[in-house]
Parts: C-alpha cells; sequence; structure tokens
C-alpha cells in the first residue's frame, strides 16, 4: 500500500481489581503503538515523511461494585510525539506560473501540507447510569 507503514504494532494492558470491602472496582489500562516509517502524502513531496514512532495511551477508573457509575483518568498520545496523518503538495506555490506542481527545471518543489494528529490529550470523564 502506498501510504502504510511497513511495520505496525499494537499491544495493550488491561487490569481490573475490587478494592476490599468498599464495594469499588478500580481500573488501570495501556496502550502501545509503533508504526514504522511511511509517506503522508501520494504524490510523495520531501517533508511529508512521517519517522517511525512509539505512543501510548493509558487510563485510570474507578466504579461502583454495581456498575451504576464511573470516573476515569483517560490520556492519548502520552508520549506527546507530532504524528503525520495526511500530506499533499499546495498547488501554485514553489514556481513561476505555468508549474503548479513546482518547476522540475530549477528543483523548485511545492509547499508541503501535513495534517498532524493532536499531540497529548487527557480528560476526565464521568458516567451514572440508571
Amino acid at each position: 500500500m502506498l501510504l502504510a507503514p511497513r511495520w505496525v504494532v499494537l499491544s495493550g494492558l488491561f487490569y481490573e481489581r475490587s478494592i476490599g470491602n468498599t464495594g469499588l472496582v478500580g481500573s488501570a489500562g495501556l496502550d502501545g503503538r509503533y508504526a514504522s516509517s511511511y509517506g503522508s502524502a501520494r504524490d510523495r513531496v520531501p517533508g511529508t515523511t512521517q519517522s517511525s514512532c512509539f505512543w501510548w495511551d493509558g487510563s485510570l477508573s474507578l466504579r461502583s461494585a454495581d456498575d451504576r457509575w464511573d470516573v476515569a483518568l483517560i490520556g492519548r498520545n502520552l508520549t506527546n510525539r507530532r504524528v503525520a496523518s495526511r500530506g499533499q503538495s499546495r498547488a501554485l506555490t514553489g514556481g513561476p506560473s505555468g508549474f503548479p506542481e513546482g518547476d522540475p527545471r530549477l528543483g523548485i518543489l511545492p509547499d508541503a501540507v501535513v495534517r498532524v494528529e493532536r499531540k497529548r490529550q487527557i480528560w476526565l470523564q464521568a458516567t451514572m447510569r440508571w
């Protein structure tokens, strides 16, 4: 596949345990992802290649044993990496008119535009069920 990394590895752990006789259940989760380098633009414009990267997502939660409520602290991209998801060349940049994708005679390349996934995100989630 044109834009796919050669290697992608996913791993996850989840642990849940009752907290004594309190009627509470605690849990923790951790997910890891690795992707080898890949191009984020079909036209392979320089500057749109994402280097290999590894990032973590995690959660801690506390809930009632009857599952009527829970509170969770959730984190995504805990390694705080900038990861390119899509890229492309910007039309009408990089050269004189008549060469919308740059001027190959002069070695002038078009500007690259890359969409970057969000960096670290942390939030608190509360749920009530009735």
